[in-house]
């Protein structure tokens, strides 16, 4: 846990600095249950300004890049006329997508796992998708 913290409650008295709970300890019950949902330990670096995902760019670009060589093989198994055209078309939805999902990653105040970047970056490219499909119709 080197990356956390404990992070007492604001109704119970402050800990000196560097402080954790010692095995079996239990707080004093005249301080007052902690709020609900109230989380005892945080990232360090989310407290000192840091960003949780600072790594959010690496991790897009991961998401993309797969997801965008998996959609571009169906171009060449359906035998499409102009290859090049039709994987420079996903490339680009892609490289959109990619963007999008790392500066909301980046920004975000709560840690993203890999299920989370490729969750967005898949609707996003689902939602261009549909907005080119509209502006077609």
């Amino acid at each position: 846990m080197a990356d956390y913290r404990y992070n007492s409650p604001p109704n119970w008295p402050a800990p000196p600095e560097g402080w954790t709970p010692p095995k079996g300890w239990q707080p004093d019950p005249a301080w007052g249950p902690e709020p609900e949902g109230w989380e005892f330990w945080v990232r360090a670096a989310e407290e000192a300004g840091g960003r949780p995902n600072r790594n959010a760019w690496g991790r897009a670009a991961v998401v993309a890049l797969i997801v965008t060589a998996l959609l571009s093989i169906i171009p060449v198994v359906a035998g499409a006329d102009n290859l090049a055209e039709v994987i420079g078309f996903y490339v680009g939805r892609s490289l959109v997508a990619y963007l999008a999902t790392a500066l909301w990653a980046f920004f975000s105040s709560r840690r993203w796992g890999w299920t989370r970047y490729a969750v967005t970056f898949v609707a996003i490219t689902l939602v261009l998708g549909l907005f080119n499909t509209a502006g077609n119709v």
